[in-house]
């Protein structure tokens, strides 16, 4: 399919070829052919009053064929003999040409071999002129005409073309040529002159047309080409990093993952994305700028269109380069950030464990260090990066980053004194895990512990949940005895009471924290007394199940009713 597509591309553009060559030879062809000077003898003919040109400049006659004077020819001269008649004289004349892209211009006539010299020279510079005056994209003045043919005065003439000047025509040419006046070569040399750029104009537009048009399209398979490419290299780098993102390695400090690999293959996804939309960006604005650049009417408004561009890209890259040395401030103030906060977490991971021992530092302590270390690291840092980025505090982000700050504050304040409240009192080391803690009507133990709240269990079950801040502001009491529970049952009686109460301690856990004692007996049971410390549902729940599978396994007889006195 690839190659089939290759394949018209390439006939498409020698299609495109074959055509602008077409084109070209048959521009080249479009001068009509100026048939030559016939030898005449007859003066030629008079102009009208009202096409008889004055001094100054001459405007541009319709352009008609006339014959030009061949390098040697015969020309009908009136002169006036000795009886006062007028008679025709025959001259010969010889003349070079002026050549543009080895067609014949003009030609300035001479009358000996030494004007010849002259004459080959200055047909050479007039050639020299006239290929730049109709190869250069503008002409010399806003104003300036196609031709411009002008009597300067009664001896000299001068020819410009797209306002650049091309020749000098004296009064020894209009002599050479054998006209009488000046007048009547200006006349003739105009008309040649005209005829000749004229055509050679509208041969010009055409090879110019077909050249850029050919070109255009060029240009437009070719950026297409391009693009699909561009696109093919990118889906196969986006399906490289897809497959190999799960296995690269992470960036680790200290046996400590910085940066996951995981993460490394985001960040990679991320700048294909970036430099996928920047690559078929630039792709597309070159194709349009190689397919409007040909036109003049486009030329114009694509030239202005890329100058601002490009000025706003340097204006961009400008600020990026300058800006560089902050952005490698910036990323690495944030590595030092990330750095310290893995640090800290170490640090306090080896407090809770008792590998580090410090004084001032307690287990206790490490959950506001945990939570207040990372906040103050971060509020240090932050303004510091915003600053080496932008070069200032005062910078729009920041006003924003600062108002939203403020705002978030504000509406978080109860949670922000609940939170500095907990940290004193967490600080402080007054409560404790597994302490049982009463605040007002409220009494549990205490089984979880925040620097927003505390979770209280009371004896009954359930979960009470205190805010820090109620600590702060109302008296509360912690206990280390945890409240007993008592319960009572028969058991039948089988064996004396010591070994019968040392089988029982034997069925229970020791975290179960069992007493047992016979409260009273007769001849055929003992009534036993069970305290215990176990106050949560499932702990007494444990409790009925030891009981049961011994009675169940005969290993105990169970006769009365197990009841419960709470304390």
């Amino acid at each position: 399919m690839k190659l089939k597509a290759y394949s018209f591309y390439l006939v498409f553009t020698l299609s495109l070829l074959f055509f602008g060559a077409r084109v070209w030879a048959q521009g080249a062809d479009t001068k009509t052919a100026t048939p030559a000077l016939q030898n005449e003898k007859a003066p030629l003919p008079e102009l009208a009053e009202s096409e008889k040109k004055s001094e100054g400049p001459a405007k541009n006659p319709e352009p008609v064929a006339h014959p030009s004077v061949p390098e040697k020819s015969v020309l009908g001269v009136t002169s006036v003999n000795d009886q006062g008649s007028d008679e025709i004289l025959e001259k010969e004349i010889t003349s070079v040409p002026i050549l543009y892209k080895e067609k014949t211009f003009f030609r300035l006539p001479y009358e000996s071999e030494a004007e010849k010299k002259v004459a080959l020279e200055r047909a050479k510079s007039a050639g020299l002129a006239l290929d730049k005056a109709l190869s250069v994209d503008e002409p010399f003045s806003p104003d300036s005409r196609l031709v411009d043919v002008n009597q300067k005065n009664r001896k000299l003439i001068e020819v410009r073309v797209r306002g650049y000047k091309i020749l000098e025509l004296t009064d020894r040419d209009r002599a050479a040529a054998g006209f009488l006046t000046m007048e009547e070569y200006l006349d003739y040399s105009s008309r040649e002159i005209i005829n000749f750029v004229s055509q050679t104009a509208d041969r010009l537009k055409i090879q110019k047309f077909a050249l850029q048009f050919f070109l255009s399209v060029f240009f437009g398979l070719l950026g297409f080409v391009v693009f699909r490419r561009v696109i093919i290299l990118f889906n196969q780098a986006d399906r490289l990093i897809d497959s190999k993102k799960d296995r690269l390695r992470p960036l680790t400090f200290l046996s400590e993952t910085l940066i996951s690999g995981q993460t490394l293959g985001g960040l990679l996804a991320s700048l294909l994305i970036v430099g996928r939309m920047l690559t078929y960006l630039v792709v597309i604005l070159t194709t349009l700028a190689a397919i409007f650049g040909q036109f003049s009417f486009t030329r114009n408004l694509m030239g202005t269109f890329f100058a601002e561009l490009l000025e706003g890209t340097f204006k961009v890259f400008q600020s990026l380069f300058e800006s560089i040395p902050g952005l490698i401030l910036a990323f690495s103030l944030l590595f030092i950030l990330q750095l310290s906060l893995k640090v800290l977490q170490l640090y306090l991971k080896g407090v809770r464990s008792g590998r580090i021992s410090w004084k001032f530092l307690q287990e206790n302590r490490t959950l506001v260090v945990g939570f207040w270390g990372p906040v103050i690291l971060i509020v240090f840092f932050l303004p510091l990066t915003v600053a080496s980025v932008f070069g200032r505090f005062n910078t729009p982000l920041e006003i924003i980053l600062i108002g939203a700050a403020i705002v978030v504050v504000l509406s978080q304040l109860p949670v922000l004194a609940s939170l500095a409240a907990g940290s004193f009192i967490v600080w402080q080391g007054h409560i404790k895990l597994g302490e049982w803690l009463q605040v007002g009507q409220d009494r549990g133990e205490v089984t979880d512990i925040n620097l927003y709240k505390v979770t209280l269990v009371p004896s009954k079950g359930g979960q009470i949940h205190i805010p820090m801040i109620r600590l702060l502001f109302q008296t509360y009491s912690e206990s280390r005895e945890v409240p007993q529970r008592e319960f009572y049952f028969g058991l039948k009686r089988n064996l004396s009471l010591k070994e019968t109460l040392n089988q029982l301690n034997q069925f229970f856990p020791k975290e179960l924290n069992v007493q047992l004692s016979c409260r009273a007996m007769n001849a055929e049971e003992y009534f036993i007394r069970l305290k215990t410390t176990a106050h949560r549902p499932e702990e007494k729940l444990a409790l009925f199940d030891v009981l049961s599978e011994a009675h169940n396994q005969n290993q105990i007889h169970l006769t009365e009713t197990l009841r419960e006195i709470l304390h």
